[in-house]
């Protein structure tokens, strides 16, 4: 290998501190299994470190494979950001609800593709009220019909959601009682009685403004009232391409059967849930369980430091591989490539000034290492730090 030798002078000795620089992460981690509630977790991770130093430490804690895991963090029923492996740590801050999804990455024909829940108000219009529960990230086939998809899905989601029976007639409204007059009597009073409020609607109502206090009074039935015509069996809920924030249509994904479906990473799908099917078979209790690890019982508290002199100049003469950005180009491949760095010390002087690096920073911040330093007042050897065999001893 090349090695480049230079020599540089300098004003005083500046050692860096052997201290752990960490941080800790409270995140979910949702299973591959449906079955497996998710998991909230306390890690430990380097404070300076990649989104994929944090999969390898909840991998380990977990007992999963680092490699399959994504970050990401959701707010309000979406994915705010999912964060690639080389992504910073310090992007996540305290506030954050970081979830961690497991993915299959063993099958090449898999794509992972964001999913959303979304309740259908009418036939037309969706808002983004109409999200709800826990997005998904799902490891689905590239290509699969129309029916495997839906069975996909349902399958990721066995664990808050049943299956109906076939000779179900769940999507068909309830019988009307006898006195349903009454009831029709009584929502127009309702309507009436609420006029004065529909100010206070209409902002989140997707409505005409004439019609908004009796809309928001209006059941799912009568909202669906098409929907009644149809004799099933319906899906529980149907798909389609979404924007990223899920408050958008892209395209609708055929309901035939058969009909060939082609996903990539790029994707964001949605389940348009029916009331009455989300109703009946989506348990919201079960879909927001879940469970603690030790870790998250543990103490955060860190034992207070202390590093003795010999241990700073111990890490300022050993030898540093350099990361991918500090790459080093070789004259001799014509390449650029990871190399490594190492101090010495050739000559001391007579009077020799010590500094310590307590100050650590990157882009986002910036702390102070605190951490007591212990030092020998007299007799303080630096022989064995330097190199030179010529030098002879140097004692302070």
């Amino acid at each position: 290998p090349k090695v480049s030798v230079t020599f540089d002078p300098t004003c005083y000795l500046s050692l860096p501190l052997p201290v752990k620089k960490e941080r800790q992460v409270e995140v979910f981690l949702v299973y591959l299994d449906p079955l497996k509630p998710p998991t909230q977790f306390k890690v430990t991770a380097p404070k300076n470190g990649s989104m994929g130093d944090l999969c390898i430490a909840l991998g380990k804690l977990a007992n999963v494979p680092g490699e399959s895991l994504v970050v990401t963090d959701v707010y309000n029923h979406r994915f705010h950001k999912i964060y690639t492996s080389d992504d910073q740590l310090s992007h996540i801050l305290d506030r954050d609800d970081i979830f961690v999804y497991e993915t299959d990455n063993t099958d090449s024909n898999n794509v992972t593709v964001p999913v959303y829940l979304r309740e259908k108000k009418n036939c037309s219009s969706y808002a983004p009220s109409n999200l709800f529960g826990q997005p998904l990230l799902c490891s689905l086939p590239q290509s699969c019909t129309s029916s495997q998809l839906y069975d996909h899905l349902l399958q990721r989601m066995a664990r808050y959601v049943s299956r109906p029976a076939e000779e179900d007639d769940w999507w068909k409204p309830p019988p009307k009682s006898p006195d349903s007059g009454q009831g029709d009597d009584c929502s127009m009073e309702q309507g009436e009685g609420s006029s004065g409020g529909s100010s206070e609607e209409s902002p989140t109502s997707e409505t005409e403004p004439g019609k908004a206090s009796t809309a928001a009074e209006t059941p799912d039935d009568d909202m669906l009232s098409e929907e009644e015509e149809v004799v099933g069996p319906l899906k529980m809920f149907s798909l389609h391409l979404v924007n990223s924030y899920g408050n958008a249509q892209i395209e609708p994904i055929s309901e035939q059967e058969e009909e060939a479906i082609t996903l990539n990473s790029k994707n964001y799908l949605s389940l348009d849930w029916h009331p009455r099917a989300k109703q009946k078979f989506f348990n919201e209790k079960a879909a927001e369980d879940f469970s603690q690890d030790d870790s998250w019982h543990g103490k955060t508290t860190p034992k207070k430091q202390v590093i003795k002199l010999s241990e700073c100049l111990k890490l300022y003469t050993s030898q540093e591989k350099l990361g991918a950005d500090d790459a080093w180009y070789c004259p001799n491949c014509q390449k650029h490539q990871q190399a490594t760095k190492k101090f010495d010390l050739w000559s001391l002087p007579e009077v020799l000034v010590i500094h310590l690096k307590r100050f650590s920073y990157n882009r986002y911040w910036r702390d102070k290492i605190d951490t007591l330093i212990e030092f020998p007042v007299n007799n303080l050897d630096m022989t064995q730090y330097v190199i030179n065999s010529t030098h002879g001893q140097a004692i302070y």
